[in-house]
């Protein structure tokens, strides 16, 4: 199991990469001030600090209030994180990054 400070530090790189690629994606909605519900997907638990972080982004990113926040362990995700609302989906994850590898490995064959 990785330890609490590597742990860490994966969340920040995929909540830095998030943050990349939301500034690639400028996507409007046609209910701005209407909050939206965030589902958040882990492999793992994530702590208070984590999930705050994650919520405040998210809302940034998405420029909309977050209403309520559901948390799921889902193994499935390999490792990383996915986040869905109303209008969105991100998700930076082991099951993402295998299947852009078997994509770009049959392309090539």
């Amino acid at each position: 199991m990785d330890k609490p400070h590597e742990t860490n530090n994966d969340y920040q790189q995929q909540i830095d990469e998030l943050l990349k690629r939301s500034q690639q994606e400028q996507t409007t909605s046609l209910f701005c001030d209407m909050p939206e519900h965030l589902t958040i997907r882990s492999v793992v638990p994530l702590t208070e600090q984590e999930r705050t972080q994650i919520v405040e982004l998210f809302s940034a990113i998405i420029e909309r209030p977050l209403g309520n926040v559901t948390e799921i362990i889902d193994p499935n995700l390999i490792c990383g994180v996915s986040l869905q609302s109303d209008s969105h989906y991100f998700e930076v994850s082991g099951r993402q990054q295998l299947q852009k590898m078997k994509l770009k490995f049959h392309t090539q064959v």
